[in-house]
């Protein structure tokens, strides 16, 4: 069972099919075969603009991409037509693909990338019924003021008369404002594909560096009014320039190893041109500005073996530095083959008064470089065989060094000397039969700083720090430094969680350095084993025992002590750990007698809670 979108579809081929065969047999008009690698070029010519002899790096370049079967779909906004994953879109929709062909009855031309690329992806079009605005391309980066060069590669793919493509290519402003348009006129049919470069050029006014591209088909869909479009570009566009090597009409040279002068030669067409030369060492995929050559003509360094490639950029000043603004002169091709080879490359020593017979004959006596030469097979010198000869000479040298106490100097022939005092050395040279070199050596050591170290006291419930002492020397480093306030002070803090020698390294003036360590321990028991209460007090005034309380605590974050009579009358509070009950009430003396205390504290160790008696005795 057939669905009747499917049977309109069914209808609308067939009826396309008979149209087509009907329209070539009434309107078939030959035309001259061209190859599918050939394409035309049909350019719109504005006399105003006349800078336009020489382009740069294209700013936009749109193939539409490389890849088996179908490219995907072009950006929302782009197009108003359907995409669909077909060989042969039907009316108002267009593919993304590398090939195509036998079309509606064969209809259709068997079509490919314009560059030839198996791979390359071109855009497929279908034409909608009516006129439309097919391609609508936002193009940032421009630079304003600047000349650009427009072009795209159209192909009409229908092989019989019919509905002819007409496009209107147009540049405009964000806001519409019209800066360039070029209609194609009407597309005629060929008997081979072919694709046409259509093209413009337009310059960008003060101000504008983001411009809109449309694309309107002008004629009606249906029946014909089928294309196909590749490598939509935009590039800048200014002064023919020209780059250079005098006696040469080639763009290419090949030389020994030297250096290439070069000389340009500039359309006038630039109100203040700028210049900068560039290099490619990998066949002009990159290019590389060469620092300091902004002239017009340009030495290169003397050039190493290898293939180099040079071209000169111009723009208007203040442009240079911005690709989308300059235009390249024609690339120039350098071989450098090189030269100077070394072959064969020795050193000879020989002792005083020796000497060396070179392989081609002379006998040489003096230090010094020997070669011979011959001819390479690219015409350039070439170094065979180099010889430096050299006589080792005896040497003699004073040396007067200084170490601090315990350390040692080393002698040239390896020996270690440890004291102060005058040393004489010999040492041999690499070879044993020549003469040695001679040390004086005087020897001086100096003393190392004497360290005292010491600590206020260990870590405990009650001291959570220590602090540390070091003298005798001028600057200091502690370590571990982790659990130190300041690893280079003479008295640093220390708050180790666990019993930790800490070692110090003390330099004096002369820059010895000595060491020294001292051990702090950590002592955490239960906080209530350690601050321990007294059981009576005897408040009479004679400095003895005369008040009652926990005394220092250590550090504290919570403390509370509160002291009952026997009916549980509170007669002393306090959150402070350093007062205590002197045995008084409101100012009065209290009787002799028991009473009761509680004490609650939260320490470095932990929570107390002390509840006892304590005697008041007068």
């Amino acid at each position: 069972m057939i669905h009747s979108s499917a049977r309109h579809v069914q209808f609308k081929l067939r009826l396309r099919c008979v149209i087509l065969y009907m329209a070539g047999f009434i309107f078939f008009q030959p035309v001259q075969a061209q190859t599918d690698s050939t394409a035309v070029t049909r350019f719109f010519s504005d006399q105003s603009l006349s800078c336009t002899g020489s382009l740069g790096d294209p700013v936009v370049k749109i193939t539409f991409g490389a890849g088996q079967n179908f490219g995907p779909a072009l950006a929302p906004g782009i197009t108003n037509m359907q995409y669909v994953s077909s060989l042969c879109p039907n009316d108002g929709e267009y593919t993304i693909v590398n090939s195509s062909g036998g079309c509606f009855g064969d209809s259709w031309h068997t079509i490919r990338d314009h560059t030839g690329d198996a791979n390359g992806y071109f855009m497929l079009i279908n034409a909608s019924y009516q006129p439309s605005d097919f391609y609508l391309q936002t193009v940032n980066g421009l630079c304003s003021g600047t000349t650009y060069r427009f072009s795209a590669y159209i192909m009409n793919v229908l092989r019989l008369q019919a509905f002819l493509p007409n496009i209107t290519f147009s540049i405009e402003k964000t806001d519409g404002t019209v800066l360039q348009s070029y209609n194609t006129g009407d597309l005629p049919n060929t008997s081979q594909p072919v694709y046409t470069e259509f093209g413009f050029f337009f310059t960008t006014p003060p101000g504008v560096q983001t411009v809109v591209l449309r694309m309107r088909n002008n004629s009606l869909g249906g029946i014909g009014n089928d294309l196909a479009i590749d490598d939509i570009s935009f590039s800048p566009a200014g002064p023919q320039t020209t780059i250079s090597v005098t006696g040469l009409t080639a763009d290419t040279i090949s030389f020994c190893k030297r250096s290439a002068q070069f000389q340009s030669s500039v359309e006038n067409c630039f109100s203040l041109p700028e210049y900068q030369w560039q290099v490619s060492n990998n066949g002009g995929i990159n290019w590389t500005d060469i620092p300091g050559a902004t002239a017009t003509n340009y030495t290169t360094p003397v050039l190493l073996p290898g293939s180099y490639l040079y071209r000169m950029t111009v723009a208007q000043a203040g442009n240079i530095g911005q690709s989308n603004c300059r235009v390249n002169s024609n690339n120039f091709l350098v071989r450098s083959l090189g030269s100077n080879p070394v072959l064969f490359d020795t050193t000879i020593t020989r002792c005083p008064g020796g000497s060396f017979t070179l392989p081609w004959g002379p006998v040489v006596h003096a230090t010094g470089t020997y070669s011979d030469t011959a001819q390479s097979i690219n015409g350039c010198d070439s170094l065979v065989r180099r010889y430096r000869f050299r006589i080792q000479e005896r040497s003699f040298q004073n040396l007067q060094e200084t170490v601090c106490s315990g350390d040692f100097y080393q002698l040239p022939s390896g020996i270690r000397v440890y004291l102060p005092g005058n040393y004489i050395d010999t040492a041999r040279t690499l070879l044993e039969q020549c003469d040695s070199i001679i040390t004086n050596l005087r020897l001086d050591t100096l003393p190392r700083p004497g360290l005292s170290v010491s600590k206020s006291n260990d870590i405990g419930c009650r001291l959570g720090t220590a602090k540390l002492s070091v003298r005798g020397a001028v600057s200091y480093l502690w370590k571990p430094a982790s659990s130190v306030n300041g690893p280079n002070l003479s008295d640093p803090i220390v708050s180790p969680a666990n019993t930790t020698t800490y070692k110090v390294q003390g330099t004096s003036t002369n820059g010895c350095v000595s060491e020294d360590s001292i051990i702090v321990y950590v002592d955490r028991r239960a906080a209530g084993e350690i601050f321990a209460l007294p059981t009576a007090f005897t408040p009479n005034g004679d400095g003895i025992n005369d008040c009652f309380g926990a005394g220092f605590m250590g550090y504290t974050t919570e403390f509370s002590m509160i002291i009952l009579d026997r009916w549980g009358n509170q007669l002393f509070k306090t959150s402070d750990p350093v007062l205590c009950w002197d045995g008084k009430q409101a100012g009065a003396d209290m009787p002799t007698g028991t009473y009761v205390y509680y004490v609650r504290a939260r320490t470095i160790c932990g929570s107390v809670l002390k509840r006892g008696t304590v005697l008041l005795l007068r």
